[in-house]
């Protein structure tokens, strides 16, 4: 196997032995590096779904990388001619690689059977060999996203409740504000837009009081902050003064034992 690098270009090729005899449904071969980017390519030597060998780029290190990654790339996929060292079969594609799409490639690359009737150049001593080239188009790297804080959806929630309250407020809700007495009187003759100011200043009034209540719970929960950090300062400083003790006790039992022999 090797691999050959130029700037975000890359080559990689790969031998797999006694090919005919691989019962795995699907393998894969070592991790190779193109411009400071991981991949690998899948084989299906009985196919994906279908009677014809199946090859795929992939990046092996998804799961360990940054939310949010995304890379775009040109690559080609080949079956190597092992007679005239050329690729037999090769193919082209240009994907952007995600956490969800993390391997590109071609489901129908060659028939199984025009593969095993070429095992004189394709599949040489049962051994496969295959051949990769990449071409790094683009790479994102995500923004830094700072952990979210156990209290961060009340905030972004009851932040837009407080606009809605203060906006309700600016603009003429009153609840249990009297009107005038030609309003009343224009009211009384309609029940129903009665009955739906009512609701509509009740329905005021419990948003109101859960933003006030939610103001509350965020002052208790600023004070348990604040409480916790000095916990953890004076557990800090106990710990010191434990570890100090104890050292101190060590050399008390040294400067001990040294007495003794005197």
């Amino acid at each position: 196997m090797d691999a050959q690098n130029d700037i975000n270009r890359g080559k990689f090729t790969w031998k797999i032995s006694y090919f005919t005899e691989q019962d795995a449904k699907m393998l894969y071969s070592e991790a190779f590096t193109v411009s400071s980017c991981k991949w690998r390519i899948l084989v299906y030597p009985k196919g994906n779904g279908s009677d014809h060998l199946s090859l795929f780029l992939g990046v092996p290190d998804s799961a360990t990388l940054p939310c949010g990654w995304t890379r775009a790339a040109k690559f080609s996929l080949g079956v190597i001619d092992q007679v005239n060292d050329v690729p037999s079969i090769r193919r082209e594609g240009q994907n952007g690689f995600t956490a969800r799409e993390k391997n590109w490639g071609f489901t129908s690359f060659i028939p199984l059977t025009e593969l095993h009737n070429c095992t004189g150049r394709c599949l040489a001593n049962d051994t496969l060999v295959i051949k990769a080239e990449v071409c790094i188009l683009t790479v994102t790297s995500p923004v830094n996203i700072q952990p979210a804080r156990p209290t961060d959806k009340f905030d972004s929630y009851f932040t837009g409740l407080h606009e809605f309250v203060n906006g309700a407020e600016t603009h003429g809700v009153r609840v249990g504000a009297r009107k005038s007495s030609d309003f009343l009187a224009f009211e009384q003759d309609n029940a129903e837009f009665e009955l739906h100011e009512l609701q509509r200043d009740q329905r005021f009034s419990a948003m109101k009081k859960s933003q006030e209540t939610h103001i509350l719970y965020k002052q208790l929960m600023d004070d348990l902050i604040k409480e916790e950090k000095e916990l953890k300062r004076k557990t800090w400083e106990v710990k010191s003064r434990k570890d100090k003790l104890l050292s101190d006790w060590e050399i008390l039992l040294v400067e001990s034992e040294e007495a003794k022999l005197v």
